[in-house]
């Protein structure tokens, strides 16, 4: 029972992830949206919306100390964000590429004299997507085959009609709920 109990959360939460995301993807055309993690030591570290998925960036940008382990959170025009776009992602510095799926890493030099190491992941929309919908769609299923089965009188392992039925399921042997029972003793027979 512990376990049924915990699915749902689960599922909410992967239900809320996909909202986000699919949330983002439609800003994509237009906007892009960052959210800049400080590791202990101050250094960057971001997911942002690009125009084709999440961009996942780790880095070791010096911002200070006093940025260690805090966050923010801006939105950009999608133009400006492009430059940054092409910027961790020219000619030199792009490792691989995939079906939307892009992979970054090398070194950026910030002020002609201070360098810092880079890795920068895009992750399409789709494929988010496509891993997020599953479980939430499975849940949604799961609550309406339970809520029709709830309001029909039918069993709810099986679907088997129990409103003449008590105690247990005559088909998968279920308990019936007591409220079931209670009903099942007025139904005329």
């Amino acid at each position: 029972m512990n376990a049924r109990r915990r699915l749902p959360f689960f599922s909410v939460l992967l239900f809320l992830l996909l909202v986000m995301v699919m949330a983002l993807w439609a800003r994509s055309p237009r906007h892009a949206d960052l959210l800049g993690v400080f590791s202990s030591a101050g250094h960057l570290q971001g997911v942002a919306s690009d125009r084709v998925g999440l961009l996942f960036f780790a880095s070791d940008i010096p911002f200070g100390r006093e940025y260690g382990l805090t966050a923010d959170v801006m939105s950009a025009p999608r133009d400006d964000f492009g430059q940054v776009h092409d910027t961790l992602y020219d000619k030199p510095h792009e490792k691989w590429h995939f079906s939307g799926f892009r992979f970054s890493a090398g070194k950026l030099d910030l002020t002609g004299t201070l360098t810092c190491r880079y890795s920068a992941l895009i992750v399409p929309y789709w494929f988010l997507v496509l891993v997020l919908l599953p479980i939430p769609a499975g849940a949604f299923r799961r609550g309406w085959v339970t809520w029709r089965r709830k309001r029909k009188g039918l069993c709810l392992g099986c679907g088997y009609d129990i409103r003449a039925s008590t105690g247990k399921c005559p088909e998968c042997g279920e308990e019936i709920p007591a409220t079931k029972t209670v009903k099942a003793a007025s139904v005329p027979t």
